[in-house]
């Protein structure tokens, strides 16, 4: 196979847009997926777009996300707003990073959101952050327009291919069937799947814990409102899922030695768990029947950040990881900003914030999740 600039592993949001940026800058670039584009983690996620996270560099990260997608691929863009439920003394905070980051957001009283959310128990010390330009990206439809976008711009996509080795020194990936594909550049994007390429290829042991996501889909009897909302006491994210289905989740996590150990369904203790509380905020609970679910597989770093930017100790291997279940939000931005730093222009605020090296010394893997999306 003739040699690229760039190979890209992983066809997920994350690597697709590293390779849109890297030909958009010049690169030949190749994308290299296992399965189809879209198939991965980014396939399985509920699809809610937010700026409304905690810290500075995630909203940011999430504001440029947001302009990439509505430039790269509008058509997969629908505005709905997201509606933050909250106790009135965390709104003071979260709108402060808010208005500190050029967000647009109103803070609804305790009576707007129970006139508006009629449907959730509002509690009566919580309030509303609604963020107006938020959105829900239409995962289903995005790769088939990001697939056309990618090869317009000449990058070779290589689907149903499976990588069985890697040699740094040399520069070459080892495909499935025989065929060597060498680079000068590779980046690794193929998020809990990183970890076993790089460990048995004697490259990198990455510090992640590989786990599974897990979400429920319920048939309610009325019509589901369009805006996402998110309770942050009882950690829970709901959204529209065709006319009269919600999607809920709430990130508990089923710890895993390898993505190929993930279930394909849920677990019973997340389905009681998470039972419990929509029976506990929801104004009738009867109208809701649970009607299936799934599971996808993400990966968190030791101190819950991402890891990007140079693999240690090896010049011409990148990676982007550990991005715990949240790549669809700050992954396009990401993938642009490790562009920028592969071709010598600057270093971006977010490859000093999540530089691989922080873990140069670190052995093993993290052992819980840490969480730094939400406030409790």
């Amino acid at each position: 196979m003739r040699g690229v600039e760039l190979a890209v592993v992983g066809g997920g949001v994350i690597g697709a847009f590293t390779a849109y940026f890297a030909a958009e800058r010049g690169f030949r670039a190749t994308l290299l997926e296992q399965g189809y584009l879209g198939s991965g983690a980014s396939g399985k996620c509920a699809g809610i777009h937010t700026t409304q996270l905690v810290l500075p560099i995630d909203i940011e990260l999430s504001k440029r996300s947001q302009e990439i997608y509505r430039r790269v691929a509008p058509e997969s863009v629908v505005r709905t707003g997201f509606l933050s439920i909250e106790p009135d003394w965390m709104s003071r905070y979260s709108t402060e990073l808010l208005k500190r980051a050029g967000i647009r957001y109103r803070v609804l009283s305790n009576r707007e959101v129970m006139d508006w959310i009629d449907w959730v128990r509002i509690r009566d010390y919580e309030v509303g952050v609604y963020t107006p330009d938020d959105a829900v990206i239409d995962v289903s439809g995005l790769f088939p327009s990001l697939k056309e976008r990618l090869e317009g711009l000449g990058v070779k996509i290589y689907e149903i291919t499976e990588i069985t080795g890697l040699d740094p020194e040399r520069r070459i990936l080892y495909l499935r069937g025989g065929e060597n594909l060498p680079f000068d550049y590779a980046v690794f994007a193929a998020g809990a799947w990183n970890r076993g390429l790089l460990g048995r290829s004697g490259v990198w042991n990455v510090p992640v814990l590989v786990y599974a996501c897990q979400v429920l889909s319920f048939n309610v009897e009325s019509e589901v409102q369009d805006v996402p909302i998110f309770i942050e006491e009882s950690h829970v994210y709901m959204r529209r899922f065709g006319r009269r289905n919600l999607l809920v989740g709430n990130g508990y996590a089923i710890k895993l030695t390898s993505p190929s150990d993930c279930p394909p369904h849920p677990s019973r203790e997340f389905i009681n768990e998470l039972g419990q509380k929509l029976y506990e905020r929801v104004s009738r609970p009867e109208n809701y029947r649970l009607s299936g679910g799934w599971t996808g597989v993400c990966s968190s770093s030791p101190d819950g950040r991402p890891i990007v930017g140079e693999v240690p100790g090896h010049p011409c291997l990148y990676i982007i990881d550990g991005l715990d279940g949240y790549g669809l939000m700050r992954g396009p931005a990401i993938g642009q900003d490790l562009v920028e730093l592969i071709s010598g222009r600057e270093t971006p605020e977010s490859i000093r914030a999540f530089n691989p090296a922080r873990f140069i010394n670190y052995s093993g893997e993290p052992e819980t999740v840490i969480e730094l999306h939400s406030w409790v």
